[in-house]
């Protein structure tokens, strides 16, 4: 099974030109070469793990939904019991 994380490497054009426009704004920044790559490396995971925090999030989310809608089918679905004759409800003191 691929995960999305296995599209994300430095060999991948968009990724590349992703990670040379990223380096680009930390030297701008006044960072030298290596620690803008290195800056740009950490933005891109960065934003992988928040994008992965959302899709699992969603994921939560969905199975929660289907929980609750099973739930309400299974609820729909239950006889309602019928009181016994001569049965008393609780009573308040006098």
């Amino acid at each position: 099974m691929l995960t999305k994380l296995s599209f994300i490497n430095s060999y991948r054009p968009v990724v590349a030109d992703r990670l040379q426009a990223l380096s680009a704004v930390f030297v701008e920044k006044g960072y030298d070469a290596v620690t803008a790559t290195q800056q740009a490396y950490a933005q891109i995971k960065n934003s992988v793990r928040e994008n992965a925090y959302i899709m699992a999030f969603s994921d939560a989310f969905l199975v929660v939904s289907a929980l609750l809608l099973a739930s309400a089918v299974i609820v729909w679905f239950c006889h309602r019991t019928k009181a016994v004759p001569g049965a008393v409800a609780h009573q308040a003191k006098p």
